[in-house]
């Protein structure tokens, strides 16, 4: 998928700069995580909106179910994205930094699932922790048997322009 090209005007009005990395791990790891979330199904909850005052459910801004237990491939997957964050860091003209914590958890969409606009970070609470880099990884059964799951990334300061991102399995999608 291409990009569409930034139109004249402000800075403000700038696609966000992302990366797609496809064969994010090793086919067999892909499978065993697979496993891993549909042995541990039971064991998901529904997704919060990120508050740091305590946990707010709001079925009309997201709805879908998270794992933050991530048995042996928490480490693994700690360490990939540590690896790959100063590359990543760079290729996006971030300011340099070094990551202090990864979050990781996984994430379920099932029918009718979805997670409305919003920026990925803190914004109007203090926190010891700050999100400067993101990172959505795809995985599924295939063939896929869904339609949808895109990723959505806006022109900053607009709401018309867009790119969509399509979820490949075995992808990374990482923005700032």
């Amino acid at each position: 998928m291409s990009e569409p090209a930034a139109e004249a005007g402000s800075a403000r009005s700038l696609m966000p700069p992302h990366r797609v990395l496809p064969d994010f791990l090793p086919t067999e790891t892909v499978s065993a995580l697979l496993a891993f979330a549909e042995g541990h199904a039971a064991e998901f909850e529904p997704t919060d909106i990120g508050h740091q005052a305590g946990r707010i459910l709001d079925p009309a801004t997201r709805v879908s179910s998270a794992l933050s237990r991530l048995g042996r491939f928490r480490p693994m997957l700690t360490a990939r994205m540590l690896e790959l964050a100063p590359a990543l860091i760079a290729d996006l003209r971030m300011t340099p930094f070094e990551p202090s914590r990864v979050e990781l958890e996984l994430v379920a969409h099932g029918e009718g699932a979805f997670y409305r606009r919003h920026i990925d970070t803190a914004t109007s609470e203090p926190s010891a922790h700050i999100r400067v880099l993101s990172g959505v990884y795809y995985f599924h059964r295939e063939p896929r048997a869904f339609a949808g799951g895109a990723l959505r990334l806006y022109a900053i300061g607009e709401t018309a322009r867009f790119i969509d991102i399509e979820p490949t399995c075995n992808t990374l999608v990482a923005f700032p």
